[in-house]
């Protein structure tokens, strides 16, 4: 079996959205950001990417059209380079990079740019004009969810108690915390716009403040918005071959 990689990792930092540094920032901006700086950095040849997979949840507005390519043709790719917009909600970046995979697996490519962005200041959570099908909504609704409610459904599942996943969100907090503090994220973030910090990091964060926190998505739930993904504006690129 052909060996798969993860050649070169960049990205840009994140940052709240409505209230960070991003929060005016065009996503293909972020995108491109992130293309550029990992390509600048691999020892890949740029004629040999076959195509640039862009994982968005919501592409719609500033994030429409098949911003997969066009974020190709933004950060300078040749145009020869194909461009492709996938969704799998909050994995559709990593979506991008087991299509990716396969690609090379099946014979289609040596080289594939997989990547990410989301601007949740620039598109609401459930995009712009929703219209579920009514029938639909009524007999499978659970294909409309949220990820909110499908950690709530996933807690139920595993039996994961409210104090278990707040002592969670503070180790990862805790984690991340040092981690910046040490510079450990330098590397793998390129500056834009003058940001190259992390702004959704909450150092401090604790149980005592977490316990305060009423349930986000549930009333008789136990995710909070402290164990819960923040909004958030961002990019991210890599080299798969």
């Amino acid at each position: 079996m052909t060996d798969i990689v993860i050649a070169g990792y960049k990205r840009t930092a994140f940052t709240p959205a409505f209230k960070g540094a991003f929060a005016k920032t065009r996503p293909d901006d972020l995108a491109a950001a992130a293309v550029k700086a990992v390509v600048a950095e691999s020892v890949v040849k740029v004629d040999d990417i076959e195509d640039l997979i862009l994982g968005c949840a919501f592409p719609e507005g500033t994030q429409g059209f098949n911003l997969g390519k066009i974020v190709a043709v933004h950060a300078g790719l040749p145009q020869a380079v194909g461009g492709v917009t996938v969704n799998r909600f909050c994995g559709s970046s990593m979506q991008a990079i087991h299509q990716a995979a396969g690609a090379i697996l099946m014979g289609a490519g040596d080289v594939y740019i997989a990547a990410g962005v989301e601007s949740m200041t620039s598109v609401p959570m459930t995009g712009f004009n929703p219209m579920p099908h009514p029938e639909i909504m009524k007999a499978h609704p659970g294909v409309y969810m949220g990820m909110g409610e499908t950690a709530e459904n996933v807690a139920k599942h595993y039996k994961l108690s409210r104090e278990e996943q707040d002592e969670f969100a503070v180790l990862s907090q805790t984690k991340a915390a040092a981690a910046q503090a040490a510079g450990k994220f330098k590397d793998e973030i390129v500056e834009l716009n003058g940001v190259s910090e992390d702004g959704c990091i909450r150092p401090g964060t604790d149980k005592e403040a977490l316990a305060g926190l009423k349930p986000a998505f549930d009333a008789n739930g136990t995710v909070t918005a402290g164990t819960s993904s923040p909004l958030t504006d961002g990019a991210v690129a890599t080299i798969v071959c």
